[in-house]
């Protein structure tokens, strides 16, 4: 099922976001990707509360985008475990580079709206009036 044309721009937008703080990074020589959460993790007291805030708005926007209540539960379940993880010294900060929950959660967003692991930019997206577009 394709995402609606209504939640594309919000969706691009969270894919941003995820992308920004988990995986925005890459380790010279390496497959490894890490972003801004794991490094504001490292500031102490602040960092990972910084963290979970900001992971919070793709859960808000996934409610507000009319996810079920399950996934909404699952999504918030991420944030809170990164957040207490990271807590955790110096062990917290390398889970924190692994964990990734920004993209976890954007995928289960995307498999909620319909977007399946294609991801949305190769996805058709329906226009209200029904017609498929590319």
């Amino acid at each position: 099922m394709p995402i609606q044309e209504k939640h594309r721009d919000q969706v691009e937008r969270l894919r941003k976001l995820a992308h920004l703080m988990d995986n925005s990074v890459g380790v010279p020589g390496t497959k490894l990707r890490f972003g801004l959460d794991p490094v504001l993790g490292i500031i102490p007291g602040v960092g990972d509360l910084a963290g979970a805030l900001i992971a919070s708005v793709i859960v808000f926007e996934a409610r507000r985008m009319g996810v079920p209540r399950r996934v909404h539960a699952k999504m918030t379940m991420n944030v809170l475990i990164d957040a207490l993880v990271g807590t955790v010294p110096i062990v917290g900060d390398l889970l924190d580079f692994g964990m990734k929950p920004n993209q976890k959660n954007l995928r289960m967003l995307q498999e909620a709206l319909g977007a399946h692991r294609r991801g949305l930019r190769s996805e058709r997206v329906v226009s209200k009036r029904g017609e498929a577009s590319h």
